[in-house]
């Protein structure tokens, strides 16, 4: 295989290519730094000789090595999707959880020609499986359909999806979905639940997580686990927990010896900084895929990572192009990227491994005909939806319709209020910070609105500019875009020195408040 995991320093990881070492007379450390995408196993690097290019390679073949060629480029003919398989789900609701397999939106038609022809999946595992007729009962066309499950493969075996009943194919249901580890599985940690961090891939002391165990077996001060619920799977019971980890690599010793217990027990690796792409503007909607809330032509994202230079992959068919990454003396990274069709897949540090991010360019679905909804004043004057001004919504205002919905109240610092639509109205009182409020029914988004700013941005009077900007020194501190040095200079040569000591103030080790980002962001559109 061509790609492997270069882990020569502690609590970071670098994908690399086999060529990258062939002028090398020595490469330190060679038998113990590399390491595959897929399976996480220790890999070797071999020189070209011959008709051979330069490779890495498993000395021992194991139960896991058997997809590695498939995931990390030994097949030019593969979507993303039939390269990283299917990504296993753990749904909570309170203290109750399932477990799932999700099986990416194939749209109608494809869908329809599956039911017309009595397709079925079968998912299964040594000594069980599951068979489901795919059809408009049992699958959604245009969002990602979990099917639960109540088994999992054994020996650190993946599950196998085939088709039966007949010839049909898509390129995004894979024919495999990863399995668990010898101790059992990560997922990532949320309020209704988690995507499964796959084996090979990274988890971070900066996050939390849940752990679904037969046995938990934990002998470090720095892991917590708390017991929050159980599973019956295979006919036994496996346990959740909620883990976090406290640990920094100041101390070298201690998290080489607690990375080792991740790799060993979970087939994770434990990432000072974890890899990861995060939406800066338009704001977006987070379900199985991300969604701009506003219809635009480009998404800017920030990118963290702990390599000095990222590399971001973006998937077109079977092919996987370079995505520039633009980066300042403060090694911040900022992406650009455009979003022309109706689905855009990006990676960050991995190529081909399961930890992309999809973003679709499609309208939040919305039904008039069914659900009334409407906004007014407290004084009972309407609110005009399509226009909602920023100022209206912080003065406070009553949500009116005719079924029972969720409204989620998302903030300019991306914080969001889950709000129950139970009553014909619903009183949302003044002081909120709204930026969008989305209408919700079970997760499935019925309508979305934006508000908007008082005034048009390109031409505020610095009085109102402080005061739009002061709104939004809000949210997590993340890394600052190159592009913010531009907005200040602009400020800058028009005198508005005000504004410029604004921005600087907010910027502390070279990071500000997200809610700031994106209302610069949203000036650097205007």
């Amino acid at each position: 295989m061509r790609y492997a995991i270069d882990r020569i320093k502690a609590g970071s990881e670098k994908e690399v290519h086999a060529n990258e070492f062939s002028a090398m007379p020595v490469i330190p450390f060679r038998l113990s730094r590399f390491f595959c995408p897929e399976c996480g196993e220790q890999v070797y690097w071999r020189a070209q000789g011959g008709s051979h290019p330069c490779q890495f390679y498993h000395k021992n073949k194991t139960d896991t090595s058997p997809e590695c060629d498939k995931r990390v480029d030994g097949r030019s003919d593969l979507y993303v999707y039939e390269r990283v398989g299917l990504p296993l789900y753990l749904s909570r609701n309170g203290n109750a959880f399932q477990l799932n397999i999700g099986f990416p939106a194939i749209g109608n038609d494809s869908l329809n020609k599956a039911a017309s022809q009595g397709i079925r999946i079968k998912i299964s595992s040594s000594t069980h499986s599951r068979t489901i007729g795919v059809n408009q009962s049992n699958f959604i066309p245009d969002a990602t359909t979990l099917v639960p499950i109540n088994f999992v493969p054994s020996n650190e075996i993946n599950y196998e999806i085939s088709i039966e009943g007949g010839v049909w194919s898509t390129r995004k249901w894979a024919d495999y979905a990863d399995g668990f580890a010898y101790a059992g599985a990560i997922f990532a940690h949320g309020e209704t639940g988690g995507k499964k961090v796959r084996r090979g891939d990274s988890i971070s002391p900066s996050q939390r997580y849940y752990v679904l165990t037969k046995h938990l077996l934990n002998f470090y001060r720095e892991i917590q686990y708390t017991l929050i619920g159980s599973i019956r799977l295979n006919s036994e019971d496996f346990y959740v927990y909620e883990m976090s980890i406290n640990l920094t690599l100041e101390d070298t010793a201690r998290y080489t010896l607690i990375n080792s217990y991740f790799k060993n027990h979970y087939g994770v690796w434990l990432l000072e900084t974890l890899p990861e792409i995060i939406p800066l503007w338009p704001p977006v909607v987070e379900r199985d895929v991300t969604i701009p809330a506003i219809r635009k032509n480009t998404v800017y994202c920030s990118v963290m990572t702990g390599n000095s230079e990222p590399t971001v992959y973006s998937y077109n068919g079977n092919s996987a192009t370079p995505v520039p990454v633009y980066s300042d003396d403060h090694k911040n990274h900022t992406l650009k990227l455009p979003l022309y069709s109706s689905e855009l897949v990006v990676s960050v540090d991995r190529k081909y491994v399961g930890r992309e991010v999809s973003i679709h360019n499609k309208a939040i679905a919305h039904d008039y005909f069914y659900y009334n909804l409407s906004l007014s004043k407290e004084d009972g004057n309407a609110l005009d939806m399509g226009n909602l001004l920023s100022s209206d919504a912080e003065a406070g205002f009553e949500i009116h319709t005719n079924a029972k919905l969720d409204a989620v109240l998302l903030s300019a610092d991306y914080i969001s209020q889950r709000v129950p639509l139970r009553y014909s109205k619903t009183l949302i009182p003044p002081g909120k910070s709204v930026a969008s409020i989305t209408f919700m029914v079970e997760n499935a988004v019925v309508f979305a609105i934006q508000t908007i700013a008082n005034h048009e941005r390109n031409n505020i009077p610095e009085e109102d500019l402080l005061d739009y900007l002061s709104q939004n020194l809000r949210g997590a501190k993340v890394p600052v875009p190159y592009w913010v040095r531009l907005i200040q200079n602009k400020y800058r040569n028009q005198e508005c020195y005000a504004v410029v000591e604004l921005i600087e103030r907010n910027i502390q080790s070279n990071k500000a408040p997200i809610g700031l980002i994106r209302a610069l962001a949203d000036l650097l559109q205007d």
